[in-house]
């Protein structure tokens, strides 16, 4: 028997009355809570690659690293050359034995700016999990070997 196991990625806000969702709405100075939910595959420590990004548009919102939350793992928050926020979490897949089959919650809160879209299709927030394609540890991840990516958006509307 041959398994797929594909990780997956469920990015939502956090709305006013508590519940989670894809969208939600927030004014200017606002604090945004966000989720992500990984679904961790059963052969993670077979994975030479397992991180997740997760970018803002400056303009809009901006992430604080000192917000985000997620244990074991090392965690950045950069500027790109846009000014975009990109939350990094790289994993260290042979790290993650315990999570295999599990899912990984990471939550931040991100700024709603002044300069952010108002009404129209809203303020999108982009989170991507990115893993290796081959369970080869010793294959070079390039060319057809590169990477899947998988990715999930969060709106919110001002």
């Amino acid at each position: 028997t041959v398994y797929n196991y594909r990780p997956d990625i469920e990015k939502t806000v956090t709305k006013r009355n508590n519940d989670k969702a894809h969208q939600a709405d927030y004014g200017v100075g606002d604090a945004v809570p966000y989720t992500l939910t990984i679904d961790v595959p059963k052969n993670i420590t077979s994975l030479r690659t397992f991180k997740v990004t997760d970018t803002t548009v400056a303009s809009q919102l901006v992430q604080k690293e000192d917000s985000v939350k997620v244990s074991g793992t090392g965690v950045t928050v950069k500027e790109d050359a846009n000014k975009n926020s990109v939350m990094t979490v790289d994993f260290t897949p042979s790290a993650l034995a315990d999570a295999a089959g599990g899912k990984i919650t990471i939550t931040y809160t991100a700024t709603v700016q002044d300069t952010a879209i108002v009404a129209g299709k809203g303020n999108v927030n982009t989170a991507k999990i990115v893993y290796s394609r081959t369970t080869n540890l010793t294959t070079e991840e390039t060319g057809g070997n590169k990477p899947y990516e998988i990715t999930d958006n969060g709106v919110v509307y001002t």
